[in-house]
């Protein structure tokens, strides 16, 4: 049986891990004075720590999309995969999870969330 896996940018694990495992992360979204960024995408954490001293309001952080879930949930399961597991903080920290969840509703009994 494969078992693909899926997190989000919040579990910030090391790149060898990401490519030794093939985990798919789903990046999170860094709002810095209302301009919205991909973690690790958009901005790249040192860019991100180097601009925090000088941001005029604290930055936040919203969930990805469904569809941000969605799709690398169906490219595993389309590329081999028996069944996929997402692994996300609690919900009493993010709403990440609960997003993460809705996207594994479209696979039932595929996908797995923890």
């Amino acid at each position: 049986m494969k078992i693909g896996i899926v997190t989000d940018s919040t579990a910030d694990l090391p790149s060898y891990l990401i490519e030794q495992h093939e985990i798919h992360v789903v990046p999170t979204i860094l709002v810095l004075e209302g301009k919205e960024y991909a973690d690790g995408i958009g901005i790249s954490r040192e860019e991100f720590y180097n601009r925090l001293p000088s941001l005029q309001t604290p930055p936040t952080t919203a969930a990805p999309s469904i569809g941000d879930f969605a799709t690398p949930y169906e490219t595993l399961l389309t590329s081999g995969c028996d069944h996929v597991i997402s692994i996300h903080a609690a919900s009493q920290l993010t709403t990440i999870v609960n997003v993460a969840r809705q996207a594994a509703k479209e696979f039932p009994r595929k996908s797995h969330l923890h």
